[in-house]
């Protein structure tokens, strides 16, 4: 059986497409193609707790052993690794199933990208409602839908909202686990060289600088056409498909994330959704301040 040597197990609108991109192309590194298998955790998946999984993810999720060990099959003399954003969500799926698969005494090393919650899970929401995840394009107009009778949160808006509990998730972890590195975006974005240099030697890989060092992966925000770009709309994209069945998935994305990057105007947060992110994101930031530490009073600053 072949399996990664390292994991970017999280999180979603984290910067972990822009370092995939990096680390693809790196000549001592293989990387999962598809992107995000999720093996480890989506054949245990509810359907509600698949609500905030794309079409793409859906139809790209690996849950056979052979065929996941067939990615890293061809990794010979190389360092294996792969990326699933919601590893870290589902956290405890994750870690009872490396223990599953993995021999006693082997554990693959974790990265972890961190983005200020606030921004993350507002950039995350306007994904998703560009995915088609959900219909109503404003985040506050969702709450508002969102919560029962007695002003309470209901189960999806909770749901949504648990994605970024990094105190929960880093805690586990960080007790299962004996390598892990992590990392913030905001870091990777300021002194990217030095991230990756960091990440390169955890790896124990050479310092081998991309040549994309620096550019964004994965754009979001508004559409500037009122329709949602055909780019996003991945329950019926016959041309996003067909290019990705020509292509490398990596390759491909080098060159559609330009077209990607032209079609969005960046998305700002209202006062309202400001109020309400930082009320549920308050007592997280300062935890993990606490957990990494790290001085994160700047997050509540948006």
């Amino acid at each position: 059986i072949y399996l990664p040597d390292f994991i970017l197990a999280g999180y979603p609108r984290c910067g972990t497409t822009s370092l995939y991109q990096y680390l693809y192309f790196h000549p001592q590194i293989l990387l999962s193609s598809p992107k995000e298998p999720r093996f480890f955790i989506y054949y245990e998946l509810s359907e509600e707790e698949r609500t905030f999984e794309s079409e793409a993810i859906k139809k790209s999720a690996i849950t056979e052993l052979d065929k996941y060990s067939k990615i890293f099959k061809k990794g010979k003399n190389k360092v294996c690794g792969e990326l699933t954003v919601t590893y870290m969500r589902h956290y405890q799926y994750f870690i009872r199933n490396i223990k599953k698969v993995y021999p006693e005494d082997v554990k693959p090393k974790i990265l972890i990208a961190l983005r200020n919650p606030i921004e993350a899970s507002f950039s995350f929401y306007n994904y998703l409602y560009l995915c088609g995840r959900f219909e109503n394009p404003e985040l506050m107009a969702w709450v508002s839908e969102s919560k029962n009778s007695d002003g309470q949160k209901n189960d999806n808006l909770t749901f949504f909202l648990d994605n970024y509990d990094y105190p929960k998730h880093l805690k586990n972890i960080l007790e299962e686990f004996d390598d892990v590195y992590i990392y913030l975006l905001e870091d990777l974005k300021s002194e990217p060289e030095r991230i990756m240099s960091e990440i390169f030697d955890f790896l124990g890989v050479g310092r081998i600088m991309p040549d994309d060092l620096g550019r964004i992966y994965n754009h979001s925000g508004k559409a500037k056409q009122k329709k949602r770009t055909w780019m996003m709309n991945q329950k019926s994209n016959k041309i996003r498909n067909a290019l990705a069945k020509l292509i490398p998935e990596a390759t491909g994305r080098k060159y559609l994330s330009k077209i990607r990057e032209r079609q969005f105007v960046e998305a700002k947060m209202t006062e309202a959704e400001k109020a309400f992110l930082k009320e549920n994101f308050k007592d997280t930031i300062e935890e993990t301040a606490k957990l990494i530490g790290r001085d994160l009073s700047g997050w509540l600053n948006v």
